[in-house]
């Protein structure tokens, strides 16, 4: 089989590679928080072990940055028609990046630049499966989001004052295998997807908390396991030309 991919361009000589983040170690961690924070696009659930295998992937997901942090929740639906029991059928999971921690973090060692450069980023991330009467409560959540998206238009030059600190919003969400996504930075505004947020920003902090059925494992499907991603930031793959 050949695995070679045809390139055309204006030179003979043109190749892959994977650069290394720059040499700051913000940049750095920024880079694989954002990867940590979009990803994963599925996770796959073992109730009992050796038992049938689940697979729920990703159909919602809302970022939002700040001077503080970098935050973001995903809902991940089961694809299949069988469901586990008197568990629902949707995920939740919350990821945060805490770069206020991590700025602190750099300022106070500065002389250890060499070991700043290679530090992994302050991330955390949570995740449970709804008990059935959540998932009425979060499937109603993404009904009025439906609506919302629909009738909210693009984003336009911000003419009124925030109402909460962040830098950046965005929201992605997957009907009938289709994505639809939007982001935008606080310079602009899109009033129904801001009031969307602000209305409904709790009650997912509320949805995650709470008492849950433990199920026997769960697996979280990257693109590229994270800690090779992790690798290619601060090693680079064949990075130089």
């Amino acid at each position: 089989m050949n695995h070679s991919i045809c390139e055309h361009a204006n030179t003979k000589n043109i190749r892959a590679i994977s650069s290394k983040a720059l040499p700051f170690p913000m940049l750095r961690y920024r880079s694989i928080a954002q990867y940590y924070i979009e990803q994963p696009g599925c996770i796959f659930v073992e109730k009992k072990e050796k038992e049938k295998r689940y697979s729920f992937n990703k159909v919602f997901h809302i970022m939002i940055e700040s001077e503080s942090k970098l935050l973001s929740w995903g809902v991940y639906e089961n694809d299949d028609e069988e469901r586990l029991g008197e568990i629902g059928d949707l995920l939740l999971r919350k990821s945060e990046w805490n770069k206020e921690a991590d700025m602190q973090y750099c300022k106070e060692n500065r002389e250890s630049e060499r070991a700043l450069l290679k530090r992994m980023p302050n991330l955390k991330g949570e995740s449970a499966i709804l008990t059935l009467e959540k998932c009425l409560a979060l499937h109603d959540i993404l009904t009025k989001y439906d609506t919302v998206i629909f009738e909210a238009g693009k984003p336009q030059k911000r003419t009124s004052p925030l109402t909460n600190e962040w830098s950046c919003l965005g929201f992605i969400r997957v009907l009938d295998g289709w994505t639809i996504t939007l982001d935008w930075g606080n310079s602009f505004e899109c009033k129904p997807l801001e009031e969307f947020y602000e209305k409904y920003a709790d009650e997912f902090e509320a949805l995650l908390s709470g008492e849950y059925e433990d199920v026997h494992r769960m697996a979280l499907d990257y693109y590229v396991p994270l800690e090779d991603f992790v690798r290619y930031v601060y090693d680079g793959v064949d990075s130089e030309l």
